[in-house]
């Protein structure tokens, strides 16, 4: 079995969700997943996804197929698009001011919504950088539970 694919079935992934977190389109992840070579910096973003999620095996495997197609290690490569290599602190700061400001003035309707869409994106986001991320808990209905909320302040 290619290697993408037992990642991709490690992290309990569909080869959708996998495409998002390596920038890649779907059909980009079939073809690899029928034995295409795979480009060095979706090697590298393979890495990331499988060290993070402590997958040792898989991260030698992929490591190892490097050195065959390319003759040289493949740096580990943090998938684009991630908020710490975009935003500055000072942006952040900001755009939680705005965020503050539209919950506390909008109707109660709208702010639930609001913070019920933040919710569920948080999880959709977390679970593709950190797919050994309990999402279910923290997409627990109970607006009481504080059950993987701490992860937040992370």
């Amino acid at each position: 079995m290619p290697t993408i694919k037992k990642l991709r079935m490690a992290l309990g992934l569909s080869q959708e969700a996998l495409a998002q977190a390596i920038g890649k389109s779907c059909a980009s992840v079939r073809t690899y997943e029928d034995g295409r070579k795979l480009p060095p910096e979706v090697l590298g973003r393979l890495l990331y996804l499988a060290s993070k999620a402590g997958l040792a095996e898989l991260v030698d495997e992929i490591e190892h197929q490097a050195a065959v197609w390319y003759d040289r290690p493949i740096p580990i490569a943090e998938p684009d698009g991630h908020p710490s290599a975009t935003e500055s602190p000072e942006e952040r700061k900001k755009l939680h001011v705005l965020l503050d400001y539209v919950l506390d003035s909008a109707g109660t309707d709208v702010a639930q919504a609001l913070r019920e869409t933040i919710r569920i994106y948080f999880a959709g986001v977390r679970c593709l950088a950190d797919p050994v991320f309990d999402h279910e808990t923290f997409l627990d209905p109970d607006p009481d539970s504080k059950a993987g909320q701490e992860d937040l302040l992370k």
